[in-house]
């Protein structure tokens, strides 16, 4: 279990600057926080002033004041979440590689400011962001697997013998066997992604 993002793992914080920034709504941001706090308004005017934050925590801050992009913001700030945290992760090639090397360990974004719904603190807690994160890592994993698998085919497809079609073969077995499998798989975690995400 990982309890809190700090240290080694700060960089699961959505406070965590990504040098390939985070794509929200066709516009680049610094932090997955600055991009949180700006998915809150469709004002165009505020999203560039959170954008501009020198820090996440001034979007933060800011984000308290913006006019909300819909009455029903709470019922969509997860989903929200999720596209911001997924574009983290898939942008910013080291975070993703230091994302899948905490392998499957539980993901909890400790905090000792009462954020219970995010989070945790003192034990107690819904950790949406530790839940997202995890379902984030799931994806990257599958994405990572399959880019290996078929770096394999197009390495065997080098090889011109019989042992090399035989390469080639085998490698696509594991292609259609990982679907196969991973088909099985997405339905457990479409139902636990629906657990995980209800508030």
């Amino acid at each position: 279990m990982i309890p809190e993002f700090q240290g080694e793992y700060r960089f699961l914080s959505n406070f965590f600057p990504c040098d390939e920034g985070v794509l929200y709504d066709g516009k680049l941001y610094p932090t997955s926080e600055h991009a949180y706090q700006a998915a809150k308004t469709l004002d165009k005017v505020e999203r560039e002033q959170v954008r501009s934050c020198s820090t996440p925590a001034q979007a933060k801050d800011l984000g308290k004041s913006l006019s909300l992009n819909q009455d029903n913001w709470k019922a969509i700030r997860v989903r929200e979440m999720l596209k911001i945290v997924r574009d983290k992760f898939t942008r910013n090639i080291d975070l993703r590689h230091r994302l899948i090397q905490t392998e499957d360990h539980e993901l909890i974004e400790g905090n000792n400011w009462n954020d219970k719904f995010w989070g945790m603190c003192k034990g107690e807690g819904q950790n949406m962001l530790g839940k997202i994160l995890m379902v984030v890592r799931a994806e990257v994993c599958d994405i990572a697997h399959l880019e290996g698998l078929l770096v394999h085919i197009d390495s065997a497809r080098l090889i011109s013998t019989e042992d090399g079609k035989d390469h080639v073969r085998k490698a696509k077995n594991d292609v259609l066997n990982w679907f196969h499998n991973r088909r099985i798989d997405l339905v457990r975690a479409r139902r636990e992604q629906y657990l995980f995400f209800t508030e």
